[in-house]
């Protein structure tokens, strides 16, 4: 290969003209043709790119296979979902990918193109940081507020049972501490449900097959008690997906056991029906009940301390949008044919735009 035919072509003269990363790849994901942008990027004159793996270059190692599974789903005619990915030298770049043709119509090809959004993810770090001091303040005020209720509570049981002690009421002494004991773990549950939702999370990636998760986390709060609840995981598809088993567990489970509570207001037997459905680039777990749903459709029901039930301690539902938030996804309810449904979405693949810390 001459000195001459490693100057850039028209079509990369063209492609330098655009404020985007351009690669032409072959189906192995080697770097046919590459414009001034990715020069700039990566600092690597487009002679050395030519040749080498786009994997090597523009995407750290635990995020190639998830590349790779995107290049499998390309068709003709369409490009992929935004797929973002740190380059070498820890530049944030948002990719998507299509196919093209090469010189011969038999050959196909891959283009990868891709907007580098450091600053912007930086900005939108720095805003959430922002945004979770001023939240976990304001729980701090809340959970001071809150927390002194059920204390206050247990005090009073406790003086009354000494009372009762000392005029030998012994029966009547017992149920007051049973009732102080009560309150002394609703305020430990509040405590734990608190620390759960301020202390910043560390997101431990895994390959997670969701639907299992889904059945453990539906023991666990069948366990507690489902008051005459019907609780049923519809069949359906069991994704793998990219996501913390653990944290994703106990928003499921958080999910399950307020729509029992919520079923259970019926008095003659209540309905939960949990699923899991495929949407695109994401998996919805959808968990539904025949419960009398919330007040109102703008009920703040994932606000910190909002709760319609007296003993519960009001954070489930927001640590249920903390988890989908570490993850890049989303929850939301709706009300639909006397049933309210909270549907928690999750990405696939675990996107560099979420907090992993």
């Amino acid at each position: 290969m001459t000195a001459e035919s490693l100057a850039p072509t028209s079509l990369e003269r063209l492609l330098d003209a655009v404020g985007v990363l351009v690669c032409g790849l072959d189906t192995g994901g080697r770097i046919l043709h590459s414009n001034r942008s990715c020069e700039t990027v990566t600092g690597i004159d487009r002679r050395a790119l030519r040749g080498q793996s786009w994997l090597q270059i523009f995407a750290q190692a635990e995020r190639h296979e998830g590349i790779i599974d995107l290049w499998n789903q390309t068709v003709a005619g369409s490009v992929t979902p935004p797929f973002e990915a740190l380059c070498r030298n820890q530049r944030r770049i948002q990719w998507r990918f299509a196919h093209w043709k090469l010189d011969e119509p038999t050959q196909d090809a891959l283009c990868a193109y891709g907007f580098d959004v450091t600053r912007e993810r930086d900005e939108l770090k720095r805003a959430r940081e922002a945004e979770r001091n001023v939240a976990v303040a304001q729980l701090g005020a809340g959970l001071a507020h809150e927390i002194r209720n059920p204390l206050n509570s247990a005090k009073l049981q406790l003086d009354l049972a000494l009372r009762r002690i000392a005029s030998a009421r012994a029966e009547r002494a017992t149920e007051s501490v049973q009732r102080a004991s009560a309150e002394v773990l609703r305020a430990n549950d509040m405590l734990s449900d608190f620390l759960t939702f301020a202390r910043p999370p560390k997101v431990d990636l895994g390959s997670v097959d969701l639907r299992a998760v889904v059945l453990a986390a539906k023991q666990r709060a069948v366990g507690h008690g489902t008051r005459g609840v019907d609780v049923q995981v519809e069949p359906g598809p069991a994704p793998i997906i990219e996501a913390d088993d653990e944290l994703v567990g106990t928003a499921v489970e958080h999910l399950v056991a307020n729509a029992i509570d919520a079923a259970a207001t019926n008095g003659d037997g209540g309905q939960v029906v949990i699923r899991v459905r495929l949407q695109g680039n994401a998996v919805c777990l959808e968990v539904e009940d025949d419960g009398p749903g919330l007040p109102s459709p703008d009920t703040p029901a994932f606000d910190a301390f909002f709760t319609t039930k007296p003993a519960s301690t009001g954070l489930g539902l927001a640590i249920v949008r903390r988890v989908a938030f570490d993850h890049g996804g989303s929850v939301s309810y709706a009300r639909r044919d006397d049933r309210t449904i909270f549907t928690l979405r999750l990405p696939f693949v675990f996107p560099e735009s979420a907090p992993r810390s």
